[in-house]
C-alpha cells in the first residue's frame, strides 16, 4: 500500500498453525535465523529497484544469522 509493506508469519508445530502480522524486517530477520522460506508477492519484486537480488543477499553481513534452536 504506497510505501508501506505488510508481512504476515505463518507459524506451525504439530498440529497447530498461527499467523501473526509483523514488520516486514522482523519476520525477514526470523526468517533467515531459522532457515525458513520468505515469500515475496511479484509485485513487491517488481517495484524494487537496483541490483540482482542474489548479488544483494550474498553482500548481507551473516554475522547473527546463524540456525537458532527456537
Amino acid at each position: 500500500k504506497n510505501n508501506t509493506y505488510f508481512s504476515t508469519l505463518f507459524l506451525s508445530k504439530d498440529d497447530l498453525e498461527k499467523s501473526i502480522d509483523s514488520r516486514p524486517s522482523d519476520a525477514i530477520a526470523l526468517a533467515l535465523r531459522c532457515q525458513c522460506p520468505i515469500y515475496v508477492t511479484p509485485e513487491v519484486l517488481e517495484r524494487r529497484g537496483g541490483e540482482d537480488l542474489d548479488t544483494w543477499l550474498s553482500k548481507l553481513d551473516q554475522k547473527g544469522l546463524e540456525q537458532t534452536d527456537i
